[in-house]
Parts: C-alpha cells; structure tokens; sequence
C-alpha cells in the first residue's frame, strides 16, 4: 500500500492561515471526494489517477460551499451520489447536490476563487441543539442518521423527492445515551443502527420500532476518554451474525459480537 499526503488538497480561513480537516468521504461511482475543514466549509475536488507506470494522483479544488457558520466536522456521500451531506458545530446538516448551470459568481470584495460546479445547498436539517458530531446514510438513502453533542441522534426521512429547503421535524429522536453521542452506522441491509457515545456504550437500535436492543459497554469501560474520543464506528457482518467495530487510528481495537438476535442481518 502507497500513502501520499497531497499538499494542494487543504482549507484555508481569510488570512489563509491553513485549518484542521476534520472530515473526508469519497463519492462511490465518481472521481470525486469532498472535505470538511475548520473554516466552516465544505471543499469538493476531482481526484485524477496517475497514467500506468508512475506518477502520483493529481488534485483540482471543484467547488467550495460557505453555508455554515462555524467549523465543519463531517461529510458523507449518499450511495447513489446524488446528495452530499455536512454536520457542523453551528448545529445544522446541509444537503447538497450539483445542478446544472453555471456556479453563482463570487460575492463582491471576497478572495475566494469562483467555483468549477454548480453545487447547491438543496435542505438544511434544523433540530440539533448542539454541534453535530456524525452523519450516516441508510443503505437504501432514503433515511439520513445525524447525532450531536446534544446526547441525541435524529433520523431523517431523506428520499429523493422527499426534501424541502429547510426541514425540522425528524421521523425519530433516540435518546438513549447519558453523553454526547459521537458516532453512528447502518448496518448493511439496515435493520439496526448503531450509535457510540461519550458514555462509553454502543447502542444498538431497531429500525423496524427504533426500540433500543443491546447495549454493550463492558468491553470499553477500560479505555481512556481521550482514546474514545479518537475512535470511529462501523458495523458489519456475516448473514448470520455481526460485529460493531470501533477504530482508532488505523487499528482495530474492539469488535465485540453480538447474540442470535441479530441473526437476521
């Protein structure tokens, strides 16, 4: 495996001081990733591979969307890779898709380069109180998981179709953890969801009532809050079991398995 850290691909505030990118995600049939930075934007780049025989990936900045208010903490492409979604500390997650025509023109006075795509904000989320932590698409896209610091994780009815410019009622409020709640996955034909909190548990939730299933916290109750703060969510698994998987870093620290009850995954 080759890692290479691009030196074009990073975000920038107005006196062009460079900020944390804290949140990455690639488009699933397009040459596309977006980024979510500290300076409250979304970044959208075309991702070129390097011709057979050498060279390295080449990077263009796309599209730079400024509808947030403050920092940016995650994005996540829907599967079918028509809408794009952002979480902030400003509370709110915004949906985008790219439109055809040309991009808006620059407001007067600003620096910013005047963007390559037509990327519009389609909805904004209202309901959060707090800074929205985790965003997580169902399998089929019709639904859209946001949790916050808040302690609460909101389910969206997100459909193709189904969206207006601003949307405040949720289908669903779970309200199960003690802390903020950090994280949250679908799993793969989803029948349950996932979700991690600073109370160092994994909830599992029903989709079929949203009714809590289990809560695992034995194997996490050793490890320090700074180290729990660090590790991401995801959950899989074979036909007749599955596995919550917490990562830090890059290694796979905890993948306790669950019991017969998730036998239909």
């Amino acid at each position: 495996m080759l890692l290479e850290k691009p030196e074009d691909v990073k975000h920038e505030n107005a006196s062009g001081t460079v900020c944390a990118i804290y949140g990455v995600d690639a488009h699933s049939t397009l040459q596309l990733f977006a980024t979510a930075g500290g300076d409250n934007t979304v970044k959208i780049w075309s991702l070129q591979t390097p011709v057979e025989g050498g060279g390295i990936a080449t990077f263009e900045l796309l599209a730079t969307l400024a509808f947030h208010q403050q920092a940016v903490n995650c994005v996540r492409w829907a599967g079918h890779g028509r809408y794009l979604a952002s979480g902030s500390d400003d509370q709110l997650v915004c949906l985008y898709e790219l439109q055809e025509g040309a991009p808006a023109p620059v407001p007067f006075g600003s620096n910013a380069a005047r963007n390559k795509q037509n990327w519009v904000r389609c909805s904004t989320l209202e309901r959060h109180t707090m800074d929205v932590e985790d965003i997580a698409w169902s399998p089929d896209d019709r639904m859209l998981a946001t949790c916050s610091i808040d302690n609460t994780i909101l389910i969206w009815g997100v459909g193709i179709g189904g969206l207006s410019e601003v949307m405040t009622q949720p289908l669903q409020t779970l309200t199960g953890h003690s802390g903020w709640v950090k994280g949250v996955a679908w799993d793969p034909v989803g029948k349950y969801l996932s979700s991690a909190g600073e109370d160092k548990t994994v909830r599992m939730w029903k989709v079929a009532d949203w009714q809590e299933s289990d809560a695992v916290a034995e194997p996490f109750e050793a490890l320090r809050l700074s180290c729990w703060y660090y590790t991401r969510l995801n959950i899989g698994g074979e036909p007749n079991s599955a596995s919550v998987v917490l990562v830090l870093l890059t290694a796979v620290k905890y993948c306790p398995s669950f019991h017969s009850d998730y036998s239909s995954l």
